[in-house]
C-alpha cells in the first residue's frame, strides 16, 4: 500500500508546494506557541478535568518544556471558551481518523456528537472561516463521510459551522494527487513568495535545490 497522505500534508501544500516537498522528507516538528497552548486548554476543558487550566499547563510544559511557561501564561490570558461549545457533546479529542478509499489520515482535534469533526483555529475572520480551515475541515468531513463540521476559534471564542461543497471536495482530491506525486520525488518549480520565503526553515536548501525536469509535467 502506498504511503498515507496526512491532512497536515495538504495544509502544508496550501502554504507552499516546495515547502510540502521538503517537509515530506524532513517532517516538521511542532514548536511551542500560543496556539498550541490554547489547544491544550481546549482539550483539558473538554475532558471535564478538574482545574483544567492547571491540567492544560502541566500537559503543555511536559511536551514543550518548562522554558515555555511564559508562552502558556500569555495564551491563557487570551483563551476564550464559548458557551456554544458546551452545547455540543464531545466524543473524543485528538483522535486519529483514516479513510482507506482516499488513503487519507489525520489527527482530528475533536470528534463531536453525530461523529462530526471539529477543528481548532486561532483567531476568527470577520465572516465565515479561513480558507485553510475550510480545506482542513473538508478533509476531515471526507474521512468521516460527513457533510458538515465545526471550527472553534480559541482566541475569539467563536464556534462556526461549515457545510462542505463539491468544489471543496475537489480541492482535497487534487491535493491528494499532488502530494502523492511529491512523494515520488517531483520537485515543483520555485515561485517568488517573499513573505513566505523570508522565514522558511527550508530557505537555504530550497535556494540551492534545482527543480527536476519531471516537475514541469505535474
Amino acid at each position: 500500500m502506498k504511503d498515507k497522505v496526512r491532512v497536515s500534508d495538504i495544509t502544508s501544500l496550501l502554504f507552499c508546494q516546495r515547502y510540502c516537498y521538503f517537509n515530506l522528507s524532513f517532517p516538521e516538528e511542532t514548536t511551542a506557541s500560543k496556539f498550541q497552548a490554547m489547544k491544550e486548554m481546549y482539550y483539558s476543558y473538554r475532558s471535564d478535568a478538574q482545574n483544567w487550566e492547571k491540567w492544560a499547563k502541566n500537559r503543555f510544559l511536559a511536551i514543550y518544556g518548562k522554558e515555555s511557561e511564559e508562552i502558556f501564561n500569555s495564551a491563557l490570558k487570551e483563551f476564550k471558551i464559548s458557551k456554544e461549545v458546551d452545547e455540543i457533546e464531545s466524543i473524543e479529542t485528538e483522535v486519529e481518523v483514516y479513510k482507506e478509499e482516499l488513503n487519507l489520515i489525520g489527527i482530528l482535534d475533536e470528534l463531536v456528537e453525530g461523529n462530526k469533526p471539529l477543528i481548532l483555529g486561532y483567531k476568527a475572520p470577520e465572516s465565515g472561516i479561513w480558507y485553510n480551515d475550510r480545506v482542513k475541515l473538508t478533509a476531515f468531513c471526507m474521512i468521516l463521510d460527513k457533510k458538515d463540521g465545526f471550527v472553534y476559534y480559541c482566541k475569539s471564542g467563536m464556534l462556526k459551522g461549515y457545510e462542505v461543497t463539491p468544489k471543496d471536495r475537489k480541492v482535497i482530491i487534487k491535493a491528494i494527487d499532488r502530494v502523492n506525486k511529491l512523494k515520488k520525488g517531483f520537485l515543483p518549480e520555485k515561485t517568488d513568495k517573499k513573505n513566505k520565503c523570508r522565514n522558511c526553515k527550508y530557505k537555504e536548501i530550497c535556494d540551492v535545490k534545482d527543480e527536476t525536469f519531471a516537475s514541469k509535467f505535474l
